[in-house]
This record gives C-alpha cells, structure tokens and sequence, in this order.
C-alpha cells in the first residue's frame, strides 16, 4: 500500500496538480474573502484558516518533490558512473583482446624467421628471438591497458615491470627487472643495476620471492605501501607511490619466472578499494602476465639445441 501511494506521488501530473492546485486554491480563498466583506465572521475565519493549512500542506508538498528529485539525481549519478565504468571495462577488454592479437601475429612472423635464419646460417643468436624486448612491449601495452581502464590519458604516472628470477647451476639465486614500460632513461635503479643475489635484496619483490608468494598482492594506497615497502637508498621517497600490484609469474611446471608488478604514484587510483584492485588485477593485469609465460616458453623452445646447429 506505501509502495503503491509512493508510485502515486512521483507521478508528473500529481505533481503539477499540487504544485499549480494549492497556489490556485490558496489565491481563489483570497479572492473571496476580498471580493465578499458581507462574508459572515466564522465562514471568513474558516477560509483563513484553510489558507495557512493549504500553504503548509504545499511547503510540505514542495521539500518532498525536492526531496525525490535530489534522490533520482543522485540515483541517475551513481547509474551514470556505473554505466561510464562499465563502458570502460569494455573497450579495456577489446583493447587487451587487440595487443593479444597483434602480439602472437608477430611473434608468428618471428618464429618463421626464426626457422628460416637457422636453415641459412646453421647458427642461433640470441638476437633472433629477444625475449627482453618482447617483456618490454608487454609491459608497455600493460600500461596502456591501465590508462584505458582508467580512462585518463596520462599515463606517466604508471610504471609497469618484470623482474625475471633463475638460479645459476651451484644453486646460486638471481633477480633482475629485465623489462619496464618506461624509456631507457627514466626507467628505476633496479633496471639499471645488473642482477643481483636474491638474499642480498631489499626490494619488495624480493621479499615475495623469497617468501614463495603464489598470489596477488595489492596495496590500495600509501599507507599500504609504506608498511610493505622499504627504503633502497637515501635517496627514496616512498610517499609518492600511491597504489601496489604483484602477480607471481609462474610456468605450467609451476616453476616461479619472476614477479610481474604495476606501481601508481601520485594519488592516481585505478580502483578505490582492494577487494576492487585484485579484481581489476584477475581480470585485467593476468593476461599481459601469461603473455610473460608464452614468451618465455617460446624462447625455450626455440633455443632446444636442434641437431646440428650451433649457438653463437
């Protein structure tokens, strides 16, 4: 019945008799009692009084219509946000869905050349297939992804890496950021340096390997990031960084490849809140992290001693 009542009241033309009705009956009451001063006393006093409840009843009338028309504009805001998210989802998906796609076309070319520079040379270079600078395109169109997702045009506030992890044959364990969506010149330290000992170390990522962490780690802001994080030099400032992703890069083998990692800064938010960010990472960041996989088995493959050939 409340329900039915509510229907009634938010209808337009129950609204437009209460608005124009109440002013109308209110002026004709004024009207009257101007126009007829014989009026007997206790009739005038009657029409008085029926004024001032006529103009309460229209107050009333006009803070609830107020009332529901903030509460749809708030409703048709929120449905606005959603449906512009939605719409980003999206075209983020159809553009991931296109990398993919022109990333294996060419990486099919390559393979092809591949064979056919073998078959020529019965040499193999390193330089054939260059897993590096395909992590590096990988990292890249990752961080493109992100600015569509996000749907702001700058991206600089975005970094994207891959940090590669093996062991030598005495068991020895090596880390080294090997691929970043920057250019080589404002690319971190840890791009810089050549690999390192994993025990001597003191990046977050590290410490993921170190711990054999097998899922998603995100940090939704900088508080976050400052429990976790830690100073790698003087230098550092770690209040900059605003959101964290970690995705260890395992092979079919489950043999661990490296972590997989997007760091923000500068309050740029790709979502609010952490059950959202590790959704956006399952959904969005995961399979730029198994074109890492693909990658890396590629070259494997690639690189199995074939016969006769001999590696320069």
């Amino acid at each position: 019945m409340e329900v039915e009542k509510q229907k009634i009241i938010q209808k337009g033309w129950f609204k437009n008799l209460i608005l124009i009705g109440f002013p109308a009956t209110i002026s004709a009451i004024g009207v009257i009692i101007t126009l007829v001063p014989t009026l007997p006393e206790t009739i005038k006093n009657t029409l008085i009084i029926l004024i001032i409840f006529s103009i309460f009843i229209h107050i009333w009338f006009v803070m609830f219509f107020s009332k529901q028309e903030e509460k749809i504009f708030g409703e048709n805001k929120k449905l606005t946000t959603i449906l512009a998210h939605l719409e980003n989802k999206l075209i983020t998906s159809r553009f991931t869905i296109t990398i993919i796609s022109e990333f294996t076309e060419n990486w099919a070319k390559n393979i092809n050349s591949f064979s056919h520079k073998i078959s020529a040379n019965q040499k193999i270079s390193d330089t054939y297939w260059d897993k590096i600078k395909y992590f590096d395109s990988i990292c890249i169109q990752c961080k493109n992804m992100i600015k569509k997702y996000c749907n702001d045009e700058d991206n600089s506030k975005i970094s994207v890496g891959f940090v590669i992890y093996k062991e030598d044959e005495h068991g020895e364990k090596y880390i080294h950021m090997v691929a970043h969506s920057n250019p080589e010149s404002t690319r971190p330290r840890a791009c810089k340096r050549k690999e390192e000992k994993l025990s001597e170390s003191i990046y977050h990522y590290a410490d993921l390997i170190k711990e054999e962490h097998a899922g998603i780690e995100v940090a939704v802001n900088n508080e976050e990031i400052l429990r976790i994080f830690r100073n790698t030099s003087r230098t550092t400032d770690l209040s900059k960084y605003t959101q964290y992703i970690a995705i260890p890069v395992y092979c079919s083998s489950n043999k661990l490849l490296g972590i997989f990692q997007i760091v923000t800064k500068y309050n740029y938010t790709i979502e609010k809140n952490k059950i959202e960010l590790i959704k956006f990472a399952e959904e969005n960041i995961i399979p730029f992290s198994n074109l890492i996989v693909l990658v890396d088995k590629i070259g494997k493959g690639l690189y199995t001693n074939p016969g006769e050939v001999e590696r320069e």
